[in-house]
C-alpha cells in the first residue's frame, strides 16, 4: 500500500474519489471515478467523488450530452442543465418538416401559401398554432376572423366548427360599398 504525503493511504484516496449512488432502480452502491451512472432519462459521471450531471437519453435511448438536441413528434428538444443544476429537457423549436425549424414566435406558411402558422409556448412545451390565412393574391397574411376585399368580394379567414380554417366569401363590394351575403342594393339600368 502506498502512502501519500499527507499520510493518507492510496486506497483511502481512491475511496474518496468514488461516488455513492443508486441508478435505474438498483440499490445504492459505490461507483468508480469516471464511471457513468444512468438514472431514468438522465446520465451522470463520477468525477473525484462528485456525481456530475452530463446528459440525457432521447426517447430512443440515444445518449445525449448537455446541449445536444433531437427531434420528436414535430418538436426540437434540447438536453439542458437548469438554473438549479438539474438536467431536464427543453423544447426549443417547432419542426413541421425535416430541416425546417422555427423558434418561439416565428411564423411560416404552408407549401401552397394558403395558411400561416406560429410556434408558441404552451407551459414548458411548444405548440404549432394556425395564425390565419394568406390572401388570394399571396401578398399578405391575415389573422383568424380578419376580413379583406378582393375585387368585388369580401373574404374572411374563418375557423370552422371542426377546427379547420378556410378563406370564405362573406360579402360583396359594389361601387365602394360593402354588403353582407343576403343584403340587397339598388341597381339602375337607366342612366
Amino acid at each position: 500500500m502506498a502512502r501519500i504525503a499527507n499520510g493518507t493511504s492510496s486506497s483511502g484516496l481512491w475511496q474518496k474519489r468514488r461516488c455513492w449512488s443508486s441508478g435505474n432502480g438498483q440499490s445504492a452502491r459505490w461507483f468508480d471515478d469516471g464511471e457513468r451512472i444512468s438514472r431514468g432519462k438522465y446520465w451522470y459521471q463520477c468525477n473525484n467523488g462528485i456525481l456530475e450531471p452530463k446528459g440525457c437519453f432521447s426517447s430512443t435511448n440515444d445518449q445525449l450530452n448537455i446541449g445536444d438536441k433531437f427531434v420528436e413528434n414535430g418538436y426540437e428538444i434540447e438536453c439542458v442543465l437548469d438554473k438549479s443544476g438539474y438536467l431536464q429537457f427543453a423544447f426549443t423549436a417547432c419542426v413541421p418538416k425535416p430541416n425546417e425549424r422555427y423558434r418561439i414566435g416565428e411564423t411560416w406558411e404552408d407549401e401552397k401559401h394558403m395558411y400561416w402558422f406560429e410556434c408558441k409556448t404552451d407551459g414548458p412545451y411548444l405548440r404549432v398554432e394556425i395564425g390565419g390565412c394568406v390572401t388570394h393574391d399571396k401578398s399578405r397574411r391575415i389573422g383568424l376572423n380578419e376580413k379583406y376585399d378582393l375585387e368585388e368580394y369580401t373574404y374572411q379567414c374563418l375557423k370552422k366548427y371542426n377546427g379547420s380554417v378556410q378563406m370564405c366569401s362573406v360579402g360583396c363590394v359594389h361601387k365602394g360599398m360593402r354588403y353582407k351575403i343576403g343584403d340587397q342594393w339598388p341597381v339602375s339600368f337607366f342612366q
